[in-house]
């Protein structure tokens, strides 16, 4: 079975370029609650018009939404209106992040597909398992992953498996990136990331981009990624226009369907990567070990094109004029795109052709063939010094453009309407209209009745066929006629004008009872948000603290340790042994007022994730109950040895109430209050038997959590590297296992807050060590 192929819809045409060069579904964000909430986006009445497009193929075309953002608790009267409607026009899945946005679409639209965006950062089977636990039929899993780890998961897991295929990549994992958040103010888990790792920053006195990752690009070896046997493959790009998605759509189509010769796909790689292409990787998929400059590009950023040929020369004619020489592998029009490599430049020197030449010519030329030695006029009056030998890219082709072009779909030639059955009786003495949404449970209709004196028909035959041409004229409006059923015992003649007027008169009730509904629906969700029972305002709070710490870091003095009831250990990938050890030293350090928990690692793959499947079940075998779970999977394997762990760190993003109704579903007892979430008057009251609520008050908060070390040029062979951005800030990076953590060297100090989360029923604190270089 072929896996689907699904592209990126950042605006109406894009979706539409999506569907005309093969995709089987799309996904596409509203302009609210999405990850790309820069892109166009989509609004409800084109994803009506796309949703009666997808159905005009055969097989019908997929589409997918994505409300793939973290939502505050002011935020979900907002979001369920939005799956409200949604709910109207039937997606075929909804990607969700939010456990609870997922808690919402479960209790409330249960008839809307979930999906788990690889915001979820889905890594190992235990973390799929969870999710499917959850009621999520499919998992988007981290783009960090090999193909051999897809293909266990996949065996195992029982749920749909979509990978990335292509696209823009993220250096951390994604939805575990604090950066933008933390130092710009714009959460990338909030659709607003400022994309930090594009940036420049200063490492041993060079500037470098050391976390730029190169753009993934699997089409080479698609038949291993098949293998795998996914479901879907999925395309990055809803900030990307609707040729690049075409473009990419189309290679990807003809390489799945067996129909793209070698020499075909060499072409297609090169029509991609004249549209928009960073320098290529395939990450991790066949090769876990690799240098971190095969996966970053740590020396340019941006657009470059496809290589199409070398700088011979750059010389002034007679007439003054300034050429560039080169041979051209590509045949070139005018008004393609030229970009050059320049030495010590982060960006290549580019221009659009507005005169070429054949080598030693003087007459012009429109279009010259590939193999040609072509010489390209430079209008910059001051152009950059550019080497002889630099590399030549086509960033923009002429042809390119007129080989994908995208028909126009418009509102007329579609059936977009929501579908409606009308019923139509016709008495000597009255006119009665009822109209219904088919399937509505409970049943949404509205009627019309009519006094009216009605004729005997001259021609009874025609009835039918002229009240169903009157019921049909819905115009512009959000319905479509489903089924007719005409009651005529008597053989009776409706006026045109009348019916009419009668239709309106039904449509206009028929949109007021959808809207009441929606009104008594939305207000019912609000009511449902409030607490039956507020939690009692205490009226001398007493703050209680919590430690965390690694399981090897340095042991605290006992004097630190005794203003702390709970120490929190992360466990990380130590084996059984050393862990024995190390805990038998902290409990000759803590008091018995005082709780010694466990805590699981985030990230958890391979050899490591064995290593900690032993030691979690000798660990319990010694009777250490106590645990809290930095993740979804974490607590799947803590559950298989019947094990609920007391607390959820602020990686399992607990952001509004439903997400904590959830966690506390789960059997959560409290959890860690994101470091992103800095206003606590953004946080509903909390509820009596409601999860108890942690507030960070030290950290040292990691920005990237990733699987690829920064790229430096002088690729230093060390643990740890000292860093600064562009706003002078310095910065750590350093190994844990086999990830790459990078942190402020100052951390997070929100002691002076205590009092202001105490106002507002917060007791506990914590100190979080467990993220500190060394």
């Amino acid at each position: 079975m072929k896996p689907e192929l699904l592209s990126p819809a950042g605006s109406y045409d894009a979706a539409l370029a999506a569907f005309q060069y093969g995709a089987d579904a799309i996904y596409a964000g509203l302009p609210n609650f999405s990850a790309r909430a820069e892109a166009q986006n989509i609004s409800i009445d084109e994803l009506r018009l796309l949703a009666a497009y997808a159905r005009t193929f055969s097989p019908a075309k997929k589409i997918y939404v994505t409300l793939n953002t973290l939502l505050l608790d002011h935020e979900l009267p907002r979001a369920f209106e939005m799956l409200d409607q949604l709910r109207e026009l039937q997606p075929d899945g909804l990607i969700v992040q939010d456990i609870g946005v997922a808690r919402m679409l479960r209790d409330f639209f249960p008839a809307l597909p979930l999906h788990a965006s690889t915001q979820f950062a889905a890594h190992n089977l235990d973390g799929v398992l969870a999710l499917k636990d959850l009621g999520f039929k499919r998992v988007v899993l981290a783009r960090e992953l090999s193909l051999a780890e897809v293909t266990h998961i996949v065996k195992h897991c029982g749920v749909e498996i979509e990978l990335f295929v292509h696209g823009a990549l993220c250096y951390s994992y994604s939805g575990l990136c604090l950066f933008s958040s933390q130092t710009t103010g714009r959460s990338g888990n909030r659709g607003r990331c400022a994309y930090c790792c594009r940036h420049s920053y200063v490492y041993d006195d060079e500037h470098s981009h050391p976390f730029s990752m190169r753009d993934l690009a699997l089409l080479p070896i698609l038949e291993q990624v098949i293998a795998t046997k996914a479901h879907s493959f999925k395309i990055e790009g809803r900030m990307k226009n609707p040729l690049y998605v075409a473009c990419v759509t189309d290679a990807y189509r003809r390489k799945i369907d067996s129909t793209l010769s070698p020499g075909e796909e060499k072409t297609a790689i090169a029509d991609m990567q004249s549209v928009f292409s960073r320098p290529w990787t395939q990450l991790y998929a066949e090769n876990t070990a690799q240098m971190p400059t095969s996966i970053i590009d740590p020396a340019t950023v941006g657009h470059r094109g496809a290589q199409i040929g070398r700088v011979i020369s750059v010389f002034k004619a007679e007439d003054d004029r300034r050429w560039l020489r080169f041979k051209t592998s590509r045949e070139l029009e005018k008004h393609d795109g030229i970009q050059i490599d320049i030495a010590d430049s982060e960006r290549p020197f580019g221009f659009s052709i507005k005169s070429m030449r054949h080598r030693g010519e003087q007459r012009e030329q429109v279009v010259i063939p590939a193999g040609s030695d072509v010489e390209v006029e430079i209008l910059d009056a001051s152009p950059p010094l550019i080497s002889k030998n630099a590399k030549v890219y086509c960033s923009s082709s002429q042809a390119v453009h007129k080989k994908y072009r995208v028909a126009t779909v418009r509102a007329s030639e579609l059936n977009s309407g929501t579908k409606i059955d009308i019923t139509v009786t016709l008495e000597p003495d009255e006119l009665f209209m009822y109209a219904h949404i088919p399937g509505e449970d409970p049943p949404l209709g509205a009627e019309h009745y009519e006094a009216i004196k009605l004729e005997p028909a001259k021609n009874p035959e025609r009835t039918a066929a002229s009240v169903r041409k009157g019921c049909e004229r819905l115009g512009n409006t959000l319905w479509s006629l489903n089924d007719l059923t005409l009651n005529d015992a008597d053989q009776l003649y409706l006026p045109p004008a009348i019916l009419n007027q009668a239709r309106r008169e039904l449509i206009d009730k028929l949109e007021m009872a959808q809207l009441t509904r929606r009104k008594a629906r939305a207000a019912a969700f609000e009511q449902s948000l409030i607490p039956e029972t507020p939690l009692s305002a205490l009226e001398t709070p007493e703050p209680e603290f919590t430690l965390k710490t690694s399981i090897h870091a340095l042991l605290p003095e006992q004097e630190y340790l005794q203003k702390f009831s709970r120490i929190v250990i992360n466990i990380g990938h130590s084996s059984v042994d050393s862990a024995m050890a190390a805990l038998k030293q902290w409990q000759g350090l803590i008091t018995e007022n005082q709780s010694l928990i466990l805590a699981t690692p985030l990230i958890s793959r391979g050899r490591e994730r064995e290593e900690l499947k032993r030691c979690v079940h000798h660990l319990i075998a010694q009777n250490f109950l106590l645990w809290e779970s930095a993740d979804l999977a974490g607590y799947q394997l803590l559950k298989r040895h019947k094990i609920t762990p007391l607390s959820a760190d602020w990686t399992l993003y607990c952001m509004n109430c439903l997400a904590a109704a959830e966690l506390k579903r789960l059997g959560f007892e409290s959890y860690v209050i994101s470091p992103e979430l800095i206003d606590l008057n953004a946080l509903a009251p909390l509820s009596e038997g409601g999860c108890q609520r942690e507030y960070l008050i030290f950290q040292h908060t990691p920005l990237y959590i990733s699987a690829t070390p920064p790229a430096l040029r002088n690729s230093p062979d060390i643990r740890t590297v000292e860093l600064t951005d562009r706003n002078q800030r310095k910065l750590t990076t350093y190994q844990h296992g086999q990830e790459w953590i990078t942190t402020a060297r100052e951390p997070i100090d929100r002691e002076e807050k205590i009092a202001t989360a105490l106002a507002r029923g917060i007791t506990r604190f914590r100190v979080d060590w467990s993220w500190s270089a060394g």
